[in-house]
């Protein structure tokens, strides 16, 4: 575990979280998803603590990161399977790195 925090500077649960809630804003600016659903998606099983540590996080609260990217138009409407298949990637490649980071620390 220290060699993943002082290659991350990051713990591995940490790490997670963070790359959760950036999937997260991925999902909410570019594929139109409510917050509940977002939370849910990305594992949260309380949408008062996926807010809390998305504000946290980001400095900026989930609802109003919607309708601010609403404004700019960033919010683009894909076809749902579009968007199935950005989130099956996203997840992919998540996995992936955490799968690179953890033969990484037990080669080492």
């Amino acid at each position: 575990m220290n060699v993943f925090k002082n290659v991350t500077s990051f713990t591995p649960l940490q790490y997670i979280k963070i790359q959760r809630l950036q999937l997260a804003r991925r999902l909410l600016k570019f594929d139109n998803q409510d917050v509940m659903g977002t939370a849910f998606a990305i594992g949260y099983q309380s949408l008062s603590q996926f807010s809390n540590d998305y504000s946290k996080y980001f400095g900026i609260n989930p609802s109003l990161e919607i309708k601010k990217s609403k404004i700019k138009g960033i919010v683009l409407l894909k076809h749902n399977f579009e968007g199935l298949y950005y989130l099956q990637l996203l997840v992919l490649s998540f996995v992936g790195n955490i799968l690179q980071w953890y033969f990484l620390y037990l080669l080492l």
